[in-house]
């Protein structure tokens, strides 16, 4: 079997999304009767995100339509339908895998074995919805966690974005707070999308630095547009520090 692609860059939920799955087979006549599984039984169909291939968790519930008329001239073809209705089950700027398991059997046979949950052919289509509404995206990386062996802390936020506004602009309307531990309060009153604090730093705190302990920092990323807050999200990390340090070697010559 094979599929139709078509281009899914669409709006979700603006129209229903259709394609096609055909039946290609050989019809040469020794090919044609040495084939068992004649007819079409049923399809699978499962949605999978193609950056971590986890489930959507809400599956969408889709129409198939088989055509089961089965000819030279006319193979069979099976409609799939994502109605518009069901899409917002599904994310927006992401690209998804359609996973489809194609059934087969033979009815010649069909009172003596049930072929129809055998698979055939497993089948990948990849769709693609854009987000053409304006939103607040929020980021937050952190460079090393646990840090260790003198690496500094560096906390991110600068990939964060407003969705379908010019990258520029957009960045010229974010603004970032820090709530850090008392501790690190120096380091967090800039209203700057990175933190850095170096190892050299934390290890100069002495015994008010406690490690092996979780430090909470969160920063708050407002969205502003027309000299107001549009929309805000916060994002939080739990940083750990180890006292570990790579150990200074010294070779010493003994003279004799």
């Amino acid at each position: 079997m094979a599929y139709h692609e078509i281009d899914y860059n669409d709006v979700l939920g603006a129209k229903d999304q259709t394609f096609y799955v055909v039946e290609k087979r050989s019809y040469d006549a020794i090919c044609y009767e040495q084939n068992f599984y004649k007819q079409y039984a049923s399809l699978d169909l499962e949605f999978i995100l193609t950056d971590d291939n986890q489930y959507v968790a809400n599956q969408p519930n889709v129409i198939i339509e088989p055509d089961n008329k089965y000819s030279e001239d006319d193979p069979t073809r099976i409609k799939i339908v994502i109605p518009a209705g069901e899409q917002y089950k599904l994310p927006v700027d992401r690209e998804i895998f359609v996973v489809m398991t194609a059934h087969w059997t033979n009815k010649d046979y069909e009172n003596v074995i049930d072929s129809s949950k055998l698979t055939f052919q497993n089948l990948v289509n990849k769709i693609h919805f854009k987000d053409t509404s304006s939103g607040l995206k929020s980021y937050l990386n952190v460079f090393q966690n646990p840090i260790q062996g003198a690496m500094p802390l560096i906390l991110n936020a600068s990939d964060s974005f407003v969705s379908n506004v010019a990258f520029y602009e957009a960045q010229r309307n974010l603004t970032f707070n820090w709530t850090c531990p008392d501790l690190f309060a120096n380091y967090c009153q800039e209203a700057s999308p990175i933190i850095n604090i170096p190892w050299l730093d934390v290890y100069a705190m002495g015994k008010n630095m406690t490690f092996e302990k979780n430090y909470k920092f969160t920063v708050k990323i407002d969205w502003n547009a027309e000299g107001k807050v549009v929309e805000t999200q916060t994002l939080s990390k739990e940083i750990l520090w180890r006292n570990v340090y790579m150990p200074e070697y010294y070779v010493h010559m003994q003279t004799v």
